[in-house]
């Protein structure tokens, strides 16, 4: 390359320019490595984003599908406790009536032993009579 001394003036004036540009070119050329860096960086991240909200939205998936599982079986727990409760309902029914049979029973019965205390009375008092009108002692 000639010297300066040996350039024309119209030369002597690209130079300064020609090394602005240059500088120039060379920050741009950093900033778009920089930019290239931090492009590739973002697209990292947004995989990996994109990979935390498919795995999040499988979570979420799966957590819906158990609680509409939860909710059936709440629903199916409710029906059995309603039937439990009408069987109970209709059970209690039937105690009662079998209490008051019970009952009509033991009235019953009570009437009954009377009436055999009665008659053993009778009996008894037939018998004494019976003995003291033959002569007999009781």
């Amino acid at each position: 390359m000639p010297k300066y001394s040996t350039l024309k003036p119209a030369t002597l004036n690209c130079k300064p320019r020609l090394t602005k540009c240059l500088r120039s070119w060379i920050t741009i050329n950093k900033t778009l490595d920089t930019a290239e860096n931090e492009k590739s960086t973002a697209k990292r991240d947004l995989e990996s984003a994109t990979a935390k909200c498919n795995t999040l939205q499988s979570s979420l998936d799966r957590m819906t599908g158990n609680n509409e599982k939860l909710r059936q079986q709440v629903k199916d727990y409710e029906a059995n406790r309603n039937t439990a409760a009408d069987a109970l309902k209709h059970y209690q029914g039937k105690f009662s009536e079998l209490e008051n049979q019970v009952t009509s029973l033991a009235d019953e019965v009570s009437k009954v032993n009377t009436e055999n205390t009665l008659l053993k009375d009778e009996v008894s008092t037939f018998v004494r009579n019976q003995y003291f009108f033959e002569g007999g002692f009781i």
